[in-house]
């Protein structure tokens, strides 16, 4: 069994055959919340797929992966997958009412890609019923498209599975950023390293982060995007403003809060700072908005860090 992850007080491990009925607890009142399907439907869909027997056995089986998440030892979520050659399909993921807006669905989700990858699968996919309301849109946020549609006759029930796949766009970009060499400007001081991931709104263009290293370790300043010209400090008000074009970065509470995070817990801040990105380039392409479980779970993590960086002053 591997090491648990650990999020915001939560730990995501290997489900054991002693997890079974909590595991079947937490499908019964997800889906009871969130699907459009007849009580018969769903007690026929928990006899099949969540009776104790068949997660003990899957539990223990390596054509599985059954992963649950826990807070204060409670089984709150879990997911499952099938294994098969190179490919994976995650085929559930549940969070009981009661641990939603956490981050518990989507540690899971992350958790199990991850160990799907490790495991040498190329190729992972979701399944989803599409009577699924309150879970529409997870895993397009994840960088998976919709590849095809199923259907499943279950308690004469005619059921829609939507089948989702990684887009062709997110792996290529994965094999290109591996493979792409590293941005640098000649200066007076030597060579200064640009890292695009590390980017910060201007009012005509982006700001990225600068390093004097190629590990990005010692920050040098700022680049602008604009006109590509070094921005070596801010002002006495944390705004990043070029000196040869103009472009300016007026820091809103979460910039300011960012570079505390960065001082206190560099990896989770840089996780959340990422994560809050994707959301707004949603919102401005017309995307769907923060729902409120979404921002109380953004809220969550930010106040753990903030209280961390509490210690640096």
């Amino acid at each position: 069994m591997r090491p648990a992850r650990e999020r915001v007080g939560m730990e995501i491990t290997d489900a054991t055959g002693d997890d079974a009925e909590a595991i079947r607890g937490v499908a019964q009142r997800s889906m009871e919340a969130s699907y459009a399907i007849s009580p018969d439907t769903l007690e026929a869909i928990l006899e099949a797929q969540f009776n104790p027997d068949r997660l003990a056995a899957i539990a223990d089986d390596d054509g599985h992966l059954l992963l649950v998440a826990k807070d204060g030892g409670e089984v709150g979520g879990f997911v499952e997958a099938e294994i098969d050659g190179e490919k994976g399909t995650l085929t559930w993921l549940h969070v009981a009412t009661e641990f939603r807006g956490m981050g518990m669905g989507s540690g899971l989700f992350e958790a199990a890609r991850e160990r799907l990858h490790d495991e040498g699968i190329e190729s992972v996919r979701a399944r989803e019923l599409a009577d699924n309301a309150e879970g529409q849109g997870f895993f397009e946020y994840f960088g998976f498209e919709e590849a095809e549609q199923d259907r499943v006759e279950i308690a004469g029930e005619d059921l829609v599975v939507e089948i989702f796949a990684e887009s062709e766009a997110e792996l290529d970009g994965e094999d290109e950023t591996e493979s792409e060499p590293q941005e640098t400007v000649d200066t007076e001081d030597g060579t200064v390293y640009i890292d695009r991931n590390e980017e910060l709104p201007g009012e005509s263009g982006p700001f990225f982060v600068a390093y004097t290293d190629e590990s990005y370790d010692e920050q040098y300043g700022f680049y602008c995007g604009n006109c590509e010209s070094l921005v070596e400090a801010v002002d006495s008000m944390d705004r990043i403003e070029c000196g040869t074009c103009g472009n300016l970065n007026k820091p809103d509470e979460w910039d300011g809060g960012y570079r505390v995070f960065l001082g206190a817990d560099p990896s989770a801040g840089e996780s959340l700072r990422a994560e809050y990105d994707r959301y707004r380039s949603a919102e401005s392409a017309g995307g769907t908005k923060l729902t409120e479980a979404e921002m109380r779970r953004l809220l969550g993590r930010a106040m753990d860090l903030w209280a961390s960086a509490r210690s640096l002053f």
